[in-house]
């Protein structure tokens, strides 16, 4: 499918009039081009949602704007030095979102689009420990009727693993150390195993995009398991409260 860039930005300036917000600069040219058209797609799509959630979308919107605005895959660093206003923006979020889901329960793209359930589900990842531990229920409950995608179910239970200085089980976060992606912490030899008792298999291409050095050999990745954590504890954790 072929986008024409006009009609495209056409579409970005009428969702953000309606959402009454503005999109302001971020710190790539791709990170920019990603996050608009993924707004155009949401509004694209937005006539698939569940008509008794219409008004939740533009709020929708906004909220996966706003945690994405730091997020730059491209500059990893940006965030790190924008941290503080990036937490604003989260605990802004949360407080959104934790409306949403008390109000409604847990949404997903059946009922909000792709972009709402983005929304949704990156604030959940993005969250403190207490937060995720708060819907941590609600979510076991989505897998498990399969209104949750894999992916996001097992980074949510990773990342609190993680937050609570465990290791991950599923293999879905990691880190950048002395200039390799490397998983974050982790048992190595048990990864096959906790992913095959997810019961569907996890989009591992997904997972590893924009990553290498990703086939390290097991006894080297056990060997530096001790500084990894060490790494993770000084480095990673501290953002993740």
């Amino acid at each position: 499918m072929t986008i024409n860039k006009t009609w495209l930005l056409g579409i970005i300036t009428i969702i953000s009039i309606s959402c009454n917000r503005e999109l302001k600069k971020m710190p790539s040219k791709n990170h920019l081009e990603r996050l608009k058209l993924n707004l155009s797609m949401s509004a694209l799509l937005s006539k698939n949602s569940n008509p008794k959630f219409k008004h939740l979308l533009c709020r929708l919107d906004s909220v996966y704007y706003n945690d994405q605005l730091y997020r730059d895959l491209n500059n990893p660093g940006y965030l790190n030095q924008n941290i503080a206003a990036q937490k604003r923006l989260d605990l802004q979020n949360q407080k959104i979102v934790a409306n949403i889901i008390d109000s409604f329960g847990y949404l997903n793209s059946e009922d909000v689009g792709i972009i709402g359930q983005k929304a949704i589900n990156t604030t959940l990842l993005h969250s403190q420990l207490t937060f995720k531990k708060k819907y941590q229920p609600l979510l076991e409950e989505a897998f498990k009727n399969k209104r949750l995608f894999v992916n996001t179910y097992a980074a949510f239970i990773d990342k609190i693993s993680l937050q609570e200085n465990n290791l991950q089980k599923y293999g879905t976060q990691f880190i950048n150390y002395k200039g390799k992606y490397l998983y974050a912490p982790l048992n190595i030899d048990s990864l096959q195993f906790y992913r095959n008792q997810l019961g569907q298999p996890l989009d591992s291409t997904g997972l590893s995009k924009g990553f290498d050095n990703l086939n390290i050999n097991p006894a080297e990745y056990k060997r530096l398991l001790p500084a990894l954590i060490d790494y993770y504890k000084k480095n990673i954790a501290p953002l993740n409260e």
